[in-house]
């Protein structure tokens, strides 16, 4: 391990990870075996893109192109199908009433 003030690494690659006043900057990826919990309201992509929760309730998705989209992609080989569905408390509320 290379500690050198707010910078480590190792030998072979010395600056992994740089510290600064309530900022940690990896060079490189990261990878996650768990949850990951975020306690700000916006994750920012380096390409412009972001996803937002600033507003209780509102969840929102950002692009800074004109021509951007949003692509909802299902990974499973075998059916392929993706839904977005739209639910609300309310409408949970008078389906479960009418049972």
């Amino acid at each position: 391990m290379n500690i050198n003030g707010a910078t480590i690494g190792h030998t072979g690659d010395t600056d992994l990870l740089t510290l600064a006043s309530n900022l940690a900057t990896v060079a490189g990826n990261i990878t996650a075996t768990g949850d990951i919990t975020v306690t700000g309201n916006d994750i920012t992509f380096g390409n412009g893109e972001t996803i937002s929760n600033g507003t209780d309730g509102d969840f929102l998705l950002t692009t800074d192109v004109t021509d951007g989209a949003f692509v909802l992609k299902n990974s499973n080989s075998t059916d392929g199908n993706s839904k977005i569905e739209l639910v609300s408390e309310m409408q949970i509320m008078q389906e479960t009433d009418m049972k």
